[in-house]
């Protein structure tokens, strides 16, 4: 019928959906002619922490067109989230908690923090260990203690003073490794 108005309804086809899907009629039939509907999606970046470098989801949705009286027409909306990479950036050595540390994420620390033992740049590989014990006099490391799922800074490489617990995961980090961590 020339004067029906359209409405649209979006239905997830799933539950736990990231992100929202929105539509609306952006030119009516109505009279006659071609309508159109328009749709936006929308996700907060923190949302998509949790997936790591590359990793995707597909989120399918079912849009539906209707007139209210004789019917719908429906099609399915896919929507590919793709995670990237994310910097972890610290001020000092202040502990942060990193819920959604994955593959690809770095750590940024100040350089100038870890009490003035390297350059900027990638950290070097014998200022990090696996393990609770600092294994090098001479300068610092940063233990990635897997078991209890915590990196921490030990500021003169012998453990004879305190290690500083920089960073808590909410997974143990295997592949955590010096390459990781940029000075700035």
């Amino acid at each position: 019928d020339l004067s029906d108005a359209h409405s649209v309804r979006i239905t997830p086809k799933a539950g736990g959906y990231l992100g929202t899907l929105a539509a609306s009629v952006v030119s009516d039939t109505t009279g006659g002619g071609t309508g159109s509907v328009g749709w936006t999606f929308q996700v907060a970046d923190k949302a998509l922490d949790g997936l790591a470098a590359g990793q995707s989801v597909t989120q399918t949705y079912t849009m539906q067109v209707g007139d209210g009286k004789s019917g719908a027409a429906s099609q399915d909306v896919t929507v590919t989230l793709t995670g990237s990479a994310d910097q972890f950036v610290f001020q000092g050595l202040t502990k942060k908690a990193l819920p959604s540390f994955g593959a690809g994420d770095t750590l940024s620390f100040q350089h100038t923090a870890l009490g003035g033992h390297t350059e900027a740049g990638v950290l070097p590989d014998d200022y990090f260990v696996t393990g609770t014990a600092a294994t090098l006099a001479g300068h610092g490391q940063f233990l990635n203690d897997v078991a209890h799922k915590q990196l921490l800074w030990d500021a003169d490489g012998t453990g004879a003073g305190a290690a500083v617990v920089v960073a808590t995961f909410a997974t143990p980090q295997t592949n955590l490794h010096a390459h990781d961590i940029l000075l700035v």
